[in-house]
């Protein structure tokens, strides 16, 4: 079975109890102060080939996730084995003020190089998309004297799928800045820096854009079109013309039982929930350690 190597929920650990210091990081307000990070690690009986660590992170919601699971699930499929791949998912963070945002997750994009703190690359993903090539390539990529690499058709910046170089780009966008100004302010901030630089198209295929061998990425941008519906309430959905490449994958991480989070490895929502229940009534809380801990055997 396919399966995360790694979290940094701590798995395996028990429900923090009354007191304890983890549980003073679990927020009642259910927003969180930084990305949740999954690990992809070096699979079993694999030389490390040493290269640093492909660091991912990912702008979600919550309504997305079944794209969600899948997203991680198409790095899992052509990821070198030989390699780590972080995946930080950027859902329901705290202190932004979500000004004019289209999505849930608009503005996080611009706050990544404050969560990678301010070294290294990153790739930023909507969570619309799936990866047909190794994200590895897309990473290595040799970014010169950029801060930023991004596909820009018509002139039109496109920052759905970006490599970002953390140290160049931290003063241009700060944490700040990503949680209080508009997203259309940031990229004209950073046009001003001369920080963009081009991005093949081939990491960005929009749709009708994808060629079958040749995309490195397929993003499903019309969202009444988004196989996966995760809006039902407020699209009346279509039938989008590649939409069996992302529903066949799916089929395929259902028949492989691929689960982004388990028992063994719970997600932070997961345990903020049990630990919650913990600091509940005596019955509620005795039940939630019970089947916390036969979860576990």
């Amino acid at each position: 079975m396919a399966a995360i190597t790694d979290t940094d929920t701590h798995s395996r650990l028990p429900v923090a109890a009354p007191g304890d210091a983890r549980v003073q990081e679990l927020p009642e307000s259910g927003l969180w102060a930084r990305p949740e990070r999954l690990v992809l690690g070096v699979r079993k009986g694999v030389t490390p080939n040493g290269k640093p660590p492909v660091r991912i992170f990912l702008g979600t919601e919550p309504a997305q996730h079944r794209a969600e699971r899948i997203f991680v699930w198409s790095i899992e499929r052509v990821r070198d084995p030989a390699r780590v791949y972080e995946i930080h998912l950027m859902k329901d963070l705290a202190g932004f003020r979500k000004l004019g945002w289209l999505t849930g997750f608009t503005n996080y994009r611009f706050a990544i190089p404050h969560f990678a703190g301010g070294t290294g690359r990153a790739i930023y993903n909507d969570v619309d998309q799936i990866y047909l090539k190794d994200p590895g390539l897309l990473f290595d990529l040799p970014m010169g004297d950029h801060g930023v690499l991004a596909i820009a058709p018509g002139g039109r910046l496109d920052t759905s799928v970006m490599l970002i170089d953390c140290a160049r780009m931290r003063d241009v966008w700060t944490v700040e800045d990503a949680r209080h100004r508009r997203k259309n302010a940031l990229i004209r901030k950073a046009r001003a820096a001369g920080v963009f630089g081009h991005l093949d198209p081939s990491w960005n295929a929009r749709d009708e854009e994808y060629a079958p061998g040749e995309s490195g990425l397929l993003h499903y941008t019309t969202l009444h079109m988004q196989p996966w519906r995760p809006f039902p309430g407020r699209f009346v959905y279509q039938r989008n013309p590649v939409a069996d490449v992302w529903l066949e994958m799916e089929a395929r991480a259902d028949a492989a039982g691929f689960q982004m989070f388990s028992f063994a490895r719970p997600s932070r929502s997961f345990r903020a929930a049990l630990a919650r229940a913990r600091r509940g009534p005596p019955a509620l809380a005795a039940t939630a350690a019970k089947a916390f801990e036969a979860a576990l055997e």
